[in-house]
């Protein structure tokens, strides 16, 4: 039997008993020895009593802030691996996860395969590290606290998919970092949103963020705007002027679009990555800049370096931390969450504008070829067509409801309602339980939004129709969104 074989110790801290009892159930007859703790006071007492060779630790329990009870374990192990355990993996946690160098997240609910995967690659970096404890503090006392993480997303970078949680970590790394980042999309996935979210979690947050689109300059203009000018360099050149790579002294430069930069220009930006100096136009003299180049492109740079039209090396050179950002349409439930989201940030304040069961399944079932910026179109269109209603089908573009399937049970025909209705009812299971409850629903739910479509998404009017009270209406809509 192997060192592997001799069942490794596992630490679970996690408030819920299912949680705990998954790790054990799946973990154990693998040949891993697995503890629970369900406070972060308590996991901390058991990591010095038993050592363990890899701790699991959510962030929210009970007593404490799951990134704080992080940094004791690292003060009481400093080498020890500690995969995060997250629900709600936002930018804002998986960032700080990095930051503090836990050794991985795992987002709910649990992967076990992932699990395995992640504790085999802990177990692994165990051999070049010390897992010694070190000098205990007083219960309770850690350095730099972190602060509560339990707020939601405060941009538009949010989304709980498996793609988007695979984004946080790698702009929490390379927030991390002074690598160059190249973001790869397509148009409107959010590539300018990425960059600034890298900024803003990088040490350089207190500087400058400076957006140059390549694509939209004319190429007579890039070198003056990236690199700046002296008096006389050119016609209207009438003083000297700082480029945005300098005005970005110990801040961040964006490139958007950098497939479009002049070959020309491309060799000047390669020599300032490589040097860290910029020569304005016009000037034969250099002055040392520390600015960051992140960069993005809706093109395949590969294909540009072969047929020519990029240099290798400057692909290689600003490709340090690559991150794809998934279209819209690979991102699931995310579709729905960001919808909510716009409708949020367009809404008139003290408004209740929320999002229909129907229109959301239309939303999720469209291919968006304009990404979150088609979204975020959408919704702001639709906030203003609803007023204060739900936002029902009819208040959504045709591509959008002629793209997508209805709901099964909404189709009927004038002609054969009846037909259709017992060809419902034979299907149903007539020994199940609250049958009643389970078959009127959903033709309820059919009428309901069928009558506010033809109302125009006018409550007191469809309650009229309906012949029922507009409050009664409200509340049948609230409680099926």
């Amino acid at each position: 039997m192997n060192k592997r074989e001799q069942k490794s110790h596992i630490l679970v801290i996690d408030d819920e008993e299912s949680i705990c009892f998954a790790f054990k159930h799946y973990l154990e007859p693998r040949g891993y020895k697995v503890a629970t703790a369900s406070t972060a006071r308590q996991g901390i007492d058991k990591c010095r009593n038993t050592q363990p060779e890899v701790v699991f630790l959510d962030v929210y329990l009970p007593d404490h802030n799951g990134l704080e009870a992080l940094q004791e374990l690292h003060q009481i192990y400093p080498g020890l691996p500690v995969i995060i355990i997250t629900a709600y993996g936002s930018i804002e946690t998986i960032t700080k996860t990095v930051h503090l160098q836990a050794f991985d997240y795992l987002a709910k609910p649990i992967d076990p395969e992932r699990t395995v995967e992640l504790i085999e690659q802990a177990l692994a970096s165990r051999c070049n590290s010390s897992t010694a404890p070190a000098k205990e503090k007083k219960s309770g006392q850690s350095e730099g606290a972190v602060a509560n993480t339990n707020q939601p997303p405060d941009t538009e970078l949010i989304g709980t998919s498996a793609v988007m949680q695979e984004v946080y970590k790698r702009i929490g790394q390379a927030a991390a970092t002074e690598a160059p980042v190249l973001l790869q999309g397509s148009t409107g996935t959010g590539k300018e949103l990425a960059a600034k979210t890298i900024h803003t979690h990088s040490s350089r947050k207190d500087g400058h963020f400076m957006i140059v689109d390549c694509g939209a300059l004319p190429q007579t203009l890039i070198e003056s705007e990236l690199f700046g000018h002296v008096k006389g360099a050119f016609t209207g050149a009438d003083k000297d002027k700082a480029g945005l790579l300098e005005s970005a002294h110990n801040g961040t430069v964006f490139l958007d679009e950098i497939g479009e930069l002049p070959l020309s220009l491309q060799a000047k930006l390669l020599r300032f990555l490589d040097k860290g100096h910029v020569t304005r136009l016009g000037s034969l003299n250099t002055q040392a800049v520390n600015s960051r180049v992140v960069a993005a492109t809706n093109r395949d740079l590969r294909e540009a370096v072969e047929s020519g039209k990029f240099r290798s090396d400057l692909y290689y050179r600003i490709a340090g931390i690559p991150i794809k950002l998934p279209d819209l349409a690979q991102r699931g439930d995310d579709i729905v969450s960001l919808a909510e989201y716009f409708i949020q940030l367009f809404s008139k304040k003290g408004s209740n504008v929320q999002l229909s069961k129907q229109a959301a399944s239309y939303l999720k079932n469209y291919s968006w070829p304009g990404n979150v910026r088609e979204l975020r179109n959408v919704i702001r269109n639709a906030v203003i067509a609803a007023g204060n209603s739900p936002i029902l089908p009819a208040h959504l573009p045709e591509e959008i409801t002629e793209a997508s399937p209805a709901q099964p049970h909404t189709k009927f025909s004038q002609n054969n309602v009846q037909e259709r209705l017992y060809d419902y009812l034979n299907a149903c299971d007539m020994t199940q339980e609250s049958l009643y409850q389970k078959v009127i629903t959903p033709l309820e739910e059919a009428l309901i939004q069928r009558v506010l479509e033809n109302a125009g998404g006018n409550l007191t009017e469809a309650a009229k129709r309906l012949g029922i009270h507009r409050n009664t209406l409200r509340k049948k809509l609230q409680s099926d969104i």
